[in-house]
């Protein structure tokens, strides 16, 4: 099976590996399985549409999408409106919708945030 996973610094963070931390646990869990990791630390849905060309439409298509994004979205210092992320997620989806099947399309939340760890930056 090829996967090709994307979105955010979840996806993207190494946590001292020599490649993406998802990437080595998946790879041990699916031992055939050919990954493609094109996530950007950072990143939030707004950006990644405008990078959508390069992060997953110029990739050869792959048998699975895995897409995480939301957590710069949410994110106290950046707050992108509600409204916006989800017209933001809309122009994703409805973008890869071409290349992949809605069965093939993996939608990850991101993981919940405590608001007191956050750190603001002015």
């Amino acid at each position: 099976m090829k996967l090709l996973v994307t979105g955010d610094s979840i996806i993207a963070r190494n946590e001292g590996l020599s490649k993406p931390r998802i990437n080595v646990e998946l790879q041990q869990k699916v031992l055939e399985l050919k990954l493609i990791n094109t996530a950007v630390s950072g990143i939030n849905s707004g950006a990644f549409y405008s990078l959508l060309p390069q992060l997953v439409l110029k990739i050869d298509c792959c048998d699975k999408l895995l897409l995480l994004l939301g957590t710069n979205d949410i994110a106290q210092h950046k707050q992108v409106p509600r409204s916006q992320f989800k017209i933001n997620m809309g122009l994703i989806i409805s973008s890869v919708i071409y290349s992949y099947y809605p069965q093939n399309i993996i939608l990850v939340s991101p993981p919940a945030i405590g608001k007191n760890k956050q750190k603001k930056e002015n």
